[in-house]
C-alpha cells in the first residue's frame, strides 16, 4: 500500500488486477464444478443441464418478469435415483456443483446426505427417499433457502420434522409419502404454499381434516395477503366419503386430484361445494360417469374428470 502511495499512477492498474483475479477464481470454480459432472456422468448419475433464455426486457420493465431475467440464466439437475454409486464419492461430488437447483435422491438419501449437500444454497427443487431421512434430517433444509419444491418419500419424519420447513419461505409445493406425521397444523406456518400432494394408504381421513384445518389456519391468518392452496393430489390413499366435506372449507383450491379412493356419489356432491374449485380428476373411484355428468351440467364453470371407476 505504501509503495501505490508513493507511486500513485500504480493505483490505474489496481481494478484491473482486481477483475483478473475474480475472474481467475471464477473459471477456477466453473472447470472444478465441469469436471464434477463429467465425473458425475461417467459413474452413471443423470444430469440435466437446461438454458433459461432472458426475458424480454419490456416484461421487465412492467414487472412482468423480475430484473434478473434479462439476461440467460442455466438450470441444472441431477437426478441420482436407485443409483448403486458409492455415497462418499457421489457427494463429494455434489458437493462441487454449485449451479445445482434441482437434486432427487432416492435410497441413497439420510440425515448425513443434508448436511453434506447443505453447501447447494441455490437449490430449488428436492426429492427425498429412501426411509432414512427423519426430523434431525429435515432441520437441515433451512440451508437451502430458495427451496420451492420438496418430495418427501417414504421418510421417518414425524410431526415435529414438518414444523421446521417454516424456515423455507418460498416452499410452494410439497409432495408426502409414507411419513409418521400425525398433526399437520405446522402447515398453516407455510405461507407461499399452493400445491399439497398425498400418496399412500397411511393417509386417511383423520389426516385429511387435519390438513383442512390447517389451510383454513392460514387463509384466516393471511386475510387475504398469500395465494392461499390451489392444488391438491391426493392419491392412492386412505380417504372415504366421510371425511369429503373438508373440501369445502378449502376457500382458495382450484384443482383437486383424488386417485384409487374410496369415495362415492355422495363425497362428489360434498367436493363440488368449494367455492373455488375449477377442475376436478377422479380416477378409480366409485364415482360415476352419470353423476359427474349430472354435476358439470348443474355447475358448468367445474370440469370434472372421472376415469377407471371401480
Amino acid at each position: 500500500m505504501r509503495g501505490l502511495l508513493r507511486h500513485p499512477r500504480l493505483l490505474v492498474y489496481v481494478p484491473f488486477v482486481l477483475f483478473a483475479l475474480l475472474f481467475g477464481m471464477s473459471l477456477y470454480r466453473y472447470n472444478r464444478e465441469e469436471a464434477a459432472v463429467d465425473q458425475l456422468v461417467r459413474l452413471g448419475v443423470n444430469v440435466n443441464d437446461e438454458v433459461v433464455p432472458a426475458a424480454p426486457w419490456i416484461d421487465v420493465l412492467t414487472g412482468r418478469a423480475p430484473l434478473h431475467r434479462l439476461f440467460a440464466s442455466r438450470s441444472r439437475q441431477i437426478y441420482l435415483g436407485y443409483s448403486v454409486v458409492p455415497r462418499e464419492e457421489i457427494l463429494e461430488l455434489i458437493h462441487r456443483v454449485r449451479s445445482c437447483d434441482g437434486l432427487g435422491v432416492k435410497n441413497e438419501s439420510d440425515d448425513e446426505t443434508l448436511r453434506r449437500l447443505s453447501s447447494l444454497s441455490n437449490l430449488k427443487s428436492l426429492s427425498l427417499g429412501g426411509g432414512r431421512v427423519t426430523d434431525a434430517g429435515l432441520a437441515q433444509l433451512r440451508s437451502f433457502p430458495r427451496l420451492e419444491e420438496l418430495w418427501l418419500d417414504s421418510t421417518r419424519i414425524t410431526s415435529e420434522g414438518l414444523e421446521s420447513l417454516s424456515e423455507l419461505p418460498r416452499l410452494r409445493m410439497l409432495w408426502i409419502r409414507g411419513t409418521e406425521v400425525e398433526d399437520w397444523s405446522s402447515l398453516a406456518d407455510l405461507e407461499s404454499l399452493t400445491t399439497l400432494a398425498f400418496t399412500g394408504r397411511s393417509f386417511d381421513d383423520e389426516d385429511l381434516r387435519g390438513v383442512a384445518q390447517a389451510v383454513a389456519a392460514r387463509a384466516a391468518r393471511s386475510q387475504g395477503r398469500a395465494s392461499g392452496l390451489r392444488s391438491l393430489e391426493v392419491w392412492w390413499t386412505g380417504i372415504t366419503d366421510e371425511s369429503s366435506a373438508v373440501f369445502s372449507t378449502m376457500s382458495s383450491l382450484t384443482t383437486l386430484s383424488i386417485r384409487d379412493a374410496d369415495i362415492t356419489n355422495a363425497a362428489l356432491a360434498e367436493i363440488a361445494k368449494a367455492p373455488s374449485l375449477r377442475e376436478l380428476r377422479l380416477h378409480g373411484t366409485k364415482v360415476t360417469q352419470e353423476a359427474a355428468t349430472e354435476l358439470s351440467q348443474a355447475k358448468p364453470n367445474l370440469k370434472i374428470y372421472v376415469q377407471g371407476g371401480r
